[in-house]
């Protein structure tokens, strides 16, 4: 009897995943593809529409340093791609694609019915060990390109495992993985950053921001907003006359570019009626919307005015122009960092600032400093 029921409920499971299967092929029954063209070497990608993200179909083969091609046979770049470390693997993509998130691959696995049976339906139907090949039902065709581990072996006929972009700590970093075994498409294992695995970007998605205006009712200045995920933000710094403000090099016309800079105990003040100076935690959620504290400079920088092409995307309308600050002794920093007051502070003498660098790149970063040092001040709507 208990042989019955376990054999009925294996049953019903694997009909359970076959129906899954069926839902998510009937939505995408025809794969949107397409072509695209790497504008640094002239090769030529297919490109394929899963839900809402456009993936290339084919394994990157961009040649940089720290990228091979399996077992060191040049002929083999060509059908699978190269494999990369993944600090290589972080800056491969061409400009307009990503290095995907361990979240987007998430993304990709649940538009395809669900991680246990996304290896089946992303699996090319031909190529795999032991009939491990898969229906490749979305037009992903994941190949099994193999991996080069720490002591230089390559897995290639049985696995194909594709770097993310999301870091456990210093020395790991998490892949997506599938083998000739199962159907099974695997996110929960993070592997040595040196490891050669294969690279699948995806399609940067263009955000079309939400811009309004709000006006200072006590100097009627007014300011152009944006929402970003949840949060409507200022999309310039605050410009609100105070004794205890600075323009840049004391010169007045340019707090009208670059709004004023403020010490913490009056950037804490500010904001106008409806608005307030943000917290740590929701700078960090600025982070998250906008891809990550990795991409949030990226993301958030002006697309002109930083040194040394520190220069951003501004893909969400923030705008962070490089105001810079000024020193305790009295000297001004311009054109190469935006720092902005949180209302967090660790102690009587610092709080957090959120920081856009030029010589940080892409990153984000949030730091506790001197309340008595000026900065600028962005207000989030209430």
């Amino acid at each position: 009897m208990t042989k019955q029921i376990l054999a009925g409920r294996k049953s019903r499971k694997m009909t359970m995943a076959v129906s899954v299967a069926a839902l998510a092929i009937a939505a995408y029954a025809a794969p949107q593809t397409g072509v695209m063209t790497d504008s640094r070497d002239g090769k030529t990608y297919k490109t394929v529409k899963i839900g809402s993200q456009t993936w290339m179909a084919e394994n990157l083969n961009y040649k940089v340093e720290k990228s091979v091609c399996n077992n060191d046979v040049e002929a083999n770049c060509s059908k699978y791609g190269r494999l990369y470390d993944w600090t290589a693997a972080m800056t491969s993509c061409p400009v307009g694609w990503h290095l995907p998130s361990r979240n987007e691959f998430k993304v990709l696995f649940e538009t395809v019915g669900g991680r246990d049976i996304a290896g089946k339906m992303l699996k090319s139907t031909s190529g795999w060990e032991n009939d491990g090949n898969g229906t490749d039902a979305f037009g992903f065709t994941a190949l099994p390109a193999g991996q080069k581990v720490g002591n230089g072996f390559y897995s290639d006929s049985s696995i194909a495992s594709f770097w993310s972009s999301t870091e456990e700590d210093d020395r790991y970093a998490f892949e997506m993985h599938m083998g000739y075994y199962g159907d099974l498409g695997a996110l929960g294992s993070s592997v040595y950053k040196d490891y050669l695995s294969s690279v699948r970007c995806l399609q940067d998605v263009v955000i079309k921001p939400q811009m309004g205006i709000m006006k200072d009712p006590r100097d009627g200045k007014k300011y152009k907003t944006v929402k970003i995920g949840t949060q409507t933000w200022m999309a310039e710094n605050m410009n609100y006359k105070i004794k205890a403000s600075d323009c840049y090099n004391n010169v007045e016309s340019n707090c009208s570019k670059y709004g004023r800079l403020y010490e913490w105990k009056r950037a804490r003040e500010i904001c106008p009626c409806g608005w307030h100076l943000p917290t740590k935690a929701e700078f960090e959620t600025l982070f998250d919307a906008v891809g990550g504290q990795k991409k949030a400079g990226k993301m958030l920088k002006s697309t002109s005015g930083w040194e040394n092409d520190g220069n951003g995307t501004d893909a969400f309308g923030f705008t962070a122009l490089p105001a810079g600050m000024r020193s305790l002794d009295g000297y001004f920093f311009h054109g190469q960092g935006a720092f902005f007051w949180s209302s967090t502070e660790k102690s009587f003498k610092e709080a957090c600032i959120m920081i856009l660098r030029h010589e940080d790149g892409d990153l984000g970063i949030l730091e506790y400093m001197d309340k008595f040092v000026p900065f600028s001040v962005r207000c989030l709507k209430d």
